[in-house]
């Protein structure tokens, strides 16, 4: 019986060495998580309970350091597109002054200048209302309005706004003969309207032809420029190749809050496709 007993305390004892060992293993652990040290980890093999909670302890600091640098992506990403920001609001801006100045200066070229203060002025009511969107997707407190309207009829007006800028490539416009009525928030479709044009005017290298067809609820936009795009990168937020990265975005985000489909194939043109569900057509 004593021999028994001394069995039972000397398996006692170790076991509470072997625990005391592994608990100091843990405390390091923490120690070093506390430390802001993601990069360590605690290894203890068996199945013991000390065990168990040394790999939920790897997988929680797993899991922050993914958040972390998720964190420093986000950062970055904000950091370019407030430099980005800054130089497109600067660069129309800095041509409006100059081209004011120019007017006052010199009469006789004065429609050449109010032409050009009059787009870049409209590249900067752009850029704000990308921001104006941009914040209110972001807050989530933007309120969609859905209401009838003729897409024929806004598509013939936004083209219009593009007139002084497509004025040199051959433009192609294959619309329905009636009228294509469908219920959606009228400003924001203008703004992916605008959007996704501007980017094809502005980022198609070499083009010769730009084109807009409507078919089988079905609305392309597209040009024969070259470009490299990546179709899966260039609706998220901070990719740019060119600029602040918001107008495609906002477009994708817009649509998808509407339950329209907004895709980039680049297969033949740089062809961006919306599809409008059959529920928001009214015959």
């Amino acid at each position: 019986m004593t021999q028994m007993l001394l069995i039972l305390v000397l398996i006692a004892v170790w076991f509470l060495h072997k625990n005391s060992k592994e608990l100091k293993q843990i405390n390091k652990a923490l120690d070093e998580y506390l430390a802001n040290n993601l990069s360590y980890r605690t290894i203890i093999p068996g199945k013991s309970q000390t065990s168990r909670i040394a790999e939920k302890l790897n997988a929680l600091i797993e899991k922050n350091q993914q958040e972390q640098e998720r964190e420093e992506q986000q950062k970055k990403a904000y950091q370019e597109l407030l430099t980005n920001i800054s130089h497109d609001l600067r660069t129309p801006l800095t041509s409006i002054a100059g081209y004011t100045d120019a007017l006052k200066r010199y009469k006789e070229n004065s429609q050449r200048y109010l032409d050009i203060i009059s787009l870049k002025t409209e590249e900067v009511i752009q850029l704000t209302d990308d921001l104006f969107y941009l914040t209110r997707l972001s807050s989530g407190d933007l309120i969609l309005e859905q209401e009838q309207l003729d897409l024929n009829e806004l598509l013939k007006q936004t083209i219009l706004t593009f007139q002084n800028q497509l004025e040199d490539i051959s433009v192609h416009i294959e619309l329905p003969e009636n009228p294509y009525y469908l219920r959606a928030d009228i400003r924001s479709l203008r703004r992916i309207l605008v959007n996704i044009i501007a980017n094809s005017i502005k980022h198609g290298k070499g083009k010769e032809n730009f084109g807009i067809t409507l078919k089988n609820n079905t609305l392309t936009i597209w040009d024969d420029g070259k470009t490299n795009i990546d179709p899966e990168k260039i609706f998220n937020r901070g990719f740019s190749h060119n600029g602040t990265g918001l107008g495609l975005p906002i477009a994708k985000e817009l649509a998808e809050k509407q339950e329209i489909s907004l895709s980039l194939d680049t297969t033949l043109n740089t062809s961006f496709i919306l599809k409008f569900p059959k529920e928001l057509r009214i015959l």
